[in-house]
């Protein structure tokens, strides 16, 4: 990653080159996301710009022949180049995870709003939608599938797709912001990702979310799923604090791992609920007196 940053990094033609190069080549295309967010970050958003242009090319060269549709070219700029870019420019202007999270929460959650409103029967349509995907993987799988999972997860489904857009968004920023420290500041990046703590009105928003469908607002289950997304990210970078003042702490790491992938809802749950903690009570400033005892 630091040798193509490196490259990137010595113009524009080569940066060009290489974002659209990757954004080429099936399953690498993520590369040039993260290459594009590296641009904009150190150089701004001039430069950045003529990268997420090279994607949108490579995007319109695979619909030229036949590769994709026009209905993925637009999901893909909606939900991954074009949020990248902004977010990259959102990133260079605070330079804060905290505050980056907390916007893109919040935009979330309106933005969701505003499905709702323009589309009243839209949990309606995820139940259909869900409904046809598991008909299909029990045409596939020759196994009947609960056919329940519909009724359950269509009032969650516009969150868990806007969840799965921040995570993407997350990671090329992420991607980016590696290739940037290794070149300029070795080490920076796990500084900044082993700090991150949410404010207390966003903990303040989490618990009137959770409160509303006991009101019987539905939409707000919609919600549900963004809104705990950031505290599960904060509950995962004090679990990597922790990990880093510990002399085994690659082996809570393996454990931690192990476990996520045996209980995932049960794990979540727990860092969602250390996350909102944290937001109160700081309890960094516990990891270190522990240590220091």
């Amino acid at each position: 990653m630091k040798a193509l940053a490196q490259f990137a990094m010595k113009g524009r033609k080569q940066a060009f080159f290489l974002a659209t190069l990757f954004a080429l080549i099936p399953f690498l295309g993520w590369i040039g996301s993260a290459l594009m967010g590296l641009v904009t970050l150190r150089k701004g958003p001039r430069e950045g710009f003529l990268l997420l242009l090279g994607l949108s090319l490579a995007d319109l060269f695979y619909l030229y022949f036949g590769g994709i549709g026009m209905g993925y070219v637009l999901y893909d700029s909606l939900t991954n180049n074009i949020p990248t870019f902004l977010a990259a420019l959102y990133l260079r202007r605070v330079a804060c995870w905290n505050n980056l999270l907390e916007m893109l929460t919040y935009l979330g959650l309106a933005l969701i709003l505003l499905l709702h409103l323009a589309i009243p029967d839209l949990t309606h349509w995820w139940g259909l939608q869900i409904a046809k995907l598991s008909q299909h993987l029990t045409d596939l799988t020759s196994s009947q599938l609960n056919t329940q999972i519909a009724q359950h997860a269509a009032p969650y489904a516009t969150g868990l797709q806007a969840v799965v857009v921040i995570s993407t968004l997350l990671f090329n920023l992420i991607i980016a912001r590696y290739m940037q420290a290794s070149i300029y500041h070795p080490g920076g990046l796990k500084e900044e990702l082993y700090h991150i703590h949410l404010p207390k009105r966003l903990a303040f928003t989490l618990i009137v979310i959770t409160l509303l469908p006991w009101l019987h607002i539905e939409t707000a289950k919609d919600l549900i799923p963004l809104i705990v997304f950031p505290f599960a990210c904060a509950g995962l970078s004090l679990f990597y604090d922790f990990c880093s003042k510990r002399t085994r702490g690659w082996a809570w790491l393996i454990s931690f791992y192990a476990l996520l992938l045996l209980a995932l809802p049960y794990v979540c749950l727990i860092l969602i609920t250390v996350g909102l903690l944290d937001t109160f009570y700081n309890l960094r400033l516990y990891l270190k007196t522990n240590k220091q005892n």
